[in-house]
């Protein structure tokens, strides 16, 4: 999903409530998606996220960050479990996560 607006909607330090709208499909079959997420956030640690509402059955994972003393640097594990409520081609759907996770690094 390519996000086209983001807006906090509460701000109660570690947790967010966060809405988000975005574009996602592929070909000619597109969909405009809305979401509300809860974030919990441990610093430079943890984030998970959770849907309140929106245009999926599930939408849900976590980042986890891990120093690693030997690398000098930061492994990054990224799980998420994303159901669709909505028709989505299972050759899409199966690189969702990938694509959704590349994209974040990009716009950040």
């Amino acid at each position: 999903m390519h996000n086209f607006g983001e807006t906090l909607v509460k701000d109660k330090g570690d947790e967010k409530i966060i809405v988000q709208a975005g574009r996602t499909g592929i070909f000619l079959f597109k969909k405009t998606s809305h979401i509300k997420l809860k974030v919990k956030e441990e610093y430079f640690k943890h984030i998970y996220f959770e849907q309140i509402t929106g245009d999926f059955k599930i939408y849900k994972g976590e980042w986890i960050l891990e120093y690693c003393q030997e690398a000098q640097g930061t492994f990054l594990t990224f799980k998420a479990e994303v159901k669709p409520d909505f028709f989505c081609s299972s050759i899409y759907y199966s690189s969702y996560p990938k694509e959704r996770s590349s994209y974040n690094f990009e716009s950040n």
